[in-house]
């Protein structure tokens, strides 16, 4: 008898094609929405080119203890390159000169966070991958926020380089202003960090990790608000602008604290919706981002 030989089926799921332009637009807000990971925590302080680095993780062993620390020593040199070569780009280029010495200063306040951070999140691999690499279940409207928010973010810089380094716009700023934005700067940064460390479900996107086993995070700073990491970065976007000398960057930064209301409002819904235990952690921790008031 004749065998007859039985087709090889693919366990491989079939694919819907996608269109060119679909694959334009997907690669386009992916890019911003990796770009947009530093500004969760800091503009620049964690580079937008920090999403695109490998971050200590991949198979579960990682070879001799010497070889992680060089491979961390490696990754923080050149990460904090690029976060240099990025804010000196976005400010002295604005700018139009070398002296801008407010430019400087912010680009190695962002170089020695981004070594303090690179430091103390080393151990935390799994964080870092859902931070570049969400897993399923993004949100629409987070896709549309990040379109927005990143223009707006950088301009942060962009507007501050025209105004203070350029063209004087607003007038020399007291030494008290300046004090006040690097105490803004420097609170902002360490209450959003303080969030990404107390929270590993701290992802870049809205959505609800159900394959990271997502629960409600109650301990540090989400005992007095449920959104910190945005109260973080409200209080360092405007500060960003007063340590540029600007006035006018203040406008950008308005803007982004804008955007970052309506996405704590969309988030804060979609989790009491969607997630288990949510509801009853709003019912305690009353307040979204300004305790006593909202």
């Amino acid at each position: 008898m004749q065998r007859v030989e039985k087709p090889a089926f693919s366990r491989t799921a079939t694919r819907l094609p996608i269109s060119a332009p679909q694959k334009s637009q997907m690669r386009w807000l992916d890019v911003l929405r990796r770009l947009s990971t530093s500004c969760s925590s800091g503009i620049l302080t964690s580079s937008p080119v920090n999403d695109f680095l490998p971050i200590l993780e991949g198979g579960p062993d990682y070879g001799p203890a010497e070889n992680m620390r060089k491979r961390l020593y490696i990754i923080t040199v050149v990460r904090s390159f690029l976060v240099l070569i990025c804010v000196l780009v976005l400010t002295l280029l604005p700018a139009g000169r070398w002296d801008y010495w407010q430019g400087w200063a912010l680009a190695i306040a962002s170089v020695l966070i981004t070594v303090a951070k690179s430091v103390l999140f080393a151990d935390k691999k799994d964080l870092a991958k859902e931070r570049r690499h969400p897993g399923p279940g993004t949100k629409w409207w987070d896709k549309v926020f990040y379109t927005l928010y990143l223009p707006a973010y950088l301009a942060i810089l962009v507007v501050s380089g025209l105004d203070a380094g350029r063209f004087r716009w607003s007038p020399s700023l007291h030494w008290a202003l300046y004090a006040a934005g690097w105490c803004a700067f420097v609170a902002g940064t360490l209450l959003s960090t303080w969030a990404a460390w107390v929270n590993r479900f701290f992802s870049s996107v809205v959505r609800i990790q159900t394959d990271r086993g997502h629960h409600v995070i109650q301990d540090g700073p989400y005992r007095q608000v449920r959104h910190p990491g945005y109260v973080g970065v409200m209080q360092f976007a405007p500060g960003t602008a007063i340590i540029l000398g600007s006035l006018w960057g203040l406008v950008p930064a308005a803007i982004t604290i804008i955007l970052l209301v309506i996405r704590a409002y969309l988030e804060d819904t979609t989790l009491q919706r969607e997630l288990s235990g949510y509801a009853e952690y709003a019912t305690k921790t009353r307040y979204r981002l300004l305790p006593g008031l909202w």
